[in-house]
């Protein structure tokens, strides 16, 4: 989808000029156009935090409204808001593949922005013996925790059970790539697991 070129205000191109005196700062408005947000030219640029875009030709099926959410003078200020809770899910790990082995994973590489807003891992198969010494964290740089930091495995865990795991930053840029690594235990333990994020955009 190319770049947008021309985008018109709404409503009032100058919403100030009807607020009063009091208040804290410029009211966001709304844009209309073609192409997806051009963060560094008007008028996105001064356009504040809050400020929704509609796209009017983004694909059939799918979310056309962008909202502001930063005011870094780039397109990355823009992140569109999708419609629907989207779900990623890694290969299976072998819990036992061997004491610090590692094994790395891609769950997603989004063409657009996306929101990470859960992650868990899901044993898909009992644990037995002691699996707390192996861990899975999600970054977006391979064997990175940008996104959820160590998270280690839990004993005694049964089929279709979870281990909630904690957002640090669930923020992934347009492009960009999400990463999950396993780091295994011993192979006297046993349990094989998945990890599974939710998001938004992408």
């Amino acid at each position: 989808m190319a770049t947008n070129t021309q985008a018109f205000f709404t409503v009032n191109p100058d919403p100030a000029n009807a607020q009063n005196a009091m208040v804290p700062e410029r009211a966001p408005t709304f844009l209309w156009g073609q192409g997806t947000p051009d963060g560094d030219r008007e008028p996105f640029l001064s356009a504040q935090k809050g400020t929704l875009y509609s796209q009017t030709d983004a694909t059939d099926d799918q979310c056309h409204l962008w909202q502001k959410v930063d005011e870094g003078n780039d397109d990355a200020d823009w992140e569109i808001l999708a419609t629907g809770l989207k779900r990623a899910r890694s290969v299976w790990f072998n819990l036992d593949n061997g004491a610090g082995t590692t094994v790395d994973d891609v769950l997603m590489k989004p063409a657009r922005a996306a929101l990470i807003v859960a992650a868990r891992i899901l044993y898909v198969d009992a644990t037995t013996g002691t699996v707390a010494g192996g861990n899975a964290k999600i970054g977006t740089t391979l064997g990175g925790a940008e996104v959820v930091a160590a998270t280690a495995y839990e004993d005694s865990k049964a089929v279709g059970t979870s281990t909630a795991m904690t957002i640090v930053s669930g923020v992934v840029a347009a492009a960009g790539s999400v990463f999950v690594r396993h780091t295994g235990v011993a192979t006297t333990q046993a349990g094989q697991s998945v990890v599974e994020i939710e998001y938004y955009g992408g």
